[in-house]
């Protein structure tokens, strides 16, 4: 099982986003989509765990 979760941190019109999986770059877009930042305002973040088996 792996569980999906995320954290944000804003820094003025910048937004950090750590998640628990891969996919910085989906996770950016997504982000960007669903709002009215452009995706050049988010930084995703993995959680820096080990991943893969």
């Amino acid at each position: 099982m792996e569980p999906h979760t995320g954290t944000a941190h804003r820094d003025g019109d910048r937004l950090t986003v750590c998640t628990s999986g891969q996919g910085g770059t989906t996770v950016r877009s997504l982000l960007a989509g669903r709002s009215a930042l452009p995706g050049s305002r988010f930084t995703p973040t993995g959680a820096g765990l080990p991943a893969g088996g």
